[in-house]
């Protein structure tokens, strides 16, 4: 007879296992429910072990209020991989409170980081990120963030936003400008088409 494997087995093996076996393991885990919270919490904070990420997507799957403070302590980790999961999975779970906790760490974070904060405060579509988002568009030059950036303005809708939105539509990088029409789009402001001398 087979060996059935514990939480903790199963926890361990994430992230080494062969992709078939780690996606039964993951729906065993998620089937265990509220059983694994204590574990996968444990794996999360261990923060360098291999499973850390993913024992972070498991636990919001089974419960995201349990998740969101491990979440936030796992956005001091010096593993980048972990902070990048507990950003993206920040704006996931849709927690409000999560806001002004990625706002804190929209300048802290490498630019590839940065990326993700501003995609979970788009996700999250709260009025709080406006601003912090409209400087960051006005002083930033890397175009994967300025794009992201106006994309995020989109999905939150708060009209203060829509000048700077507006001025950018001739922008020099297609992918801002591509950025700039589906949030026009959005705000019910596509009157006009952008000039097509501008590529």
């Amino acid at each position: 007879m087979a060996h059935q494997l514990t939480v903790e087995e199963m926890i361990a093996t994430l992230a080494v296992s062969p992709l078939p076996n780690e996606a039964a393991i993951r729906l065993a885990l998620m089937q265990a429910g509220q059983e694994a919270l204590p574990g996968l919490i444990r794996a999360v904070e261990m923060q360098n072990s291999p499973q850390c990420s993913r024992a972070a997507e498991i636990l919001v799957m089974i419960d995201p209020d349990a998740s969101y403070p491990v979440l936030v302590k796992a956005l001091k980790s010096t593993n980048l991989n972990l902070r990048q999961k507990a950003i993206e999975m920040l704006g996931d779970i849709g927690n409000s409170d999560a806001v002004p906790v990625l706002l804190d760490h929209l300048y802290q974070e490498r630019v590839v980081l940065q990326v993700w904060v501003v995609q979970s405060l788009g996700k999250l579509r709260d009025s709080r990120a406006v601003n912090a988002l409209s400087e960051l568009l006005n002083q930033e030059d890397s175009s994967t963030l300025r794009y992201m950036a106006v994309e995020a303005l989109g999905l939150i809708g708060d009209r203060r936003a829509l000048p700077l939105i507006k001025a950018l539509r001739n922008d020099p990088d297609h992918h801002v400008r591509s950025r700039v029409e589906t949030a026009l789009e959005i705000f019910g402001e596509l009157s006009s088409p952008p000039d097509p001398l501008v590529r």
